[in-house]
């Protein structure tokens, strides 16, 4: 009987080391025995972390996050980021997005995913464009110059629609069109620490 219960407080110890390797969120949270975890780091890991401002001066910071076993199509990355209450990525500015594809290019878990495509928000009604591109988060236009791969965006096969990050080996990375539909791929959410907006004057 004690070997047993030995056995049990050692598995359940495991289990929990396991689940609470960098853990992200406090909100939600898996009790094993007397240590708890946030689900959420089941299914993803922390990528990075970014304060800055918009382009019309408010501050804001926000934590960045790969999913770690789920593939699924854009859609279903938006619906998924939605079900742990984060939101699939966007990038206010082009220096917070060149500062998270440098955070990513260092980042283990995501260079060794090469030759993959990272889902985030975004898509276009406008086959290869390089400019006319949304944030389906708020329907705002994409403001800055976005930092495509080379000859990207493609728009492969007519059906390349939805935007993503790109790992093209261990040459670059950089935003790509992919389809929205029929492939699925990992992605990348958000979650809005704060958001301070512009006093009035």
């Amino acid at each position: 009987m004690k070997t047993t219960r030995v056995a049990i407080i050692f598995l359940s110890l495991r289990l929990a080391n396991a689940f609470c390797d960098n853990c992200v969120d406090d909100t939600v949270e898996l009790n094993i025995g007397e240590i708890a975890c946030p689900v959420r780091d089941v299914a993803f890991v922390k990528i990075a972390k970014y304060r800055g401002y918009t382009d019309n001066g408010a501050e804001y910071q926000k934590t960045f996050f790969a999913s770690k076993y789920l593939r699924t199509d854009w859609f279903g990355a938006k619906v998924n980021c939605k079900a742990f209450n984060l939101e699939l990525a966007t990038f206010e500015t082009l220096t917070e997005a060149q500062t998270f594809l440098n955070m990513a290019w260092n980042h283990n878990f995501i260079m060794s995913h090469n030759l993959t495509f990272f889902l985030i928000d975004g898509m276009t009604l406008t086959p290869k464009s390089t400019t006319d591109w949304y944030w389906t988060k708020n329907g705002e236009k994409i403001s800055f110059k976005i930092p495509w791969q080379p000859d990207e965006p493609n728009f492969e096969f007519e059906e390349e629609h939805c935007l993503s990050v790109w790992i093209q080996d261990v040459k670059a990375i950089g935003f790509n069109d992919c389809k929205c539909q029929k492939l699925t791929w990992p992605f990348i959410c958000q979650r809005i620490d704060y958001y301070i907006p512009i006093r009035a004057n």
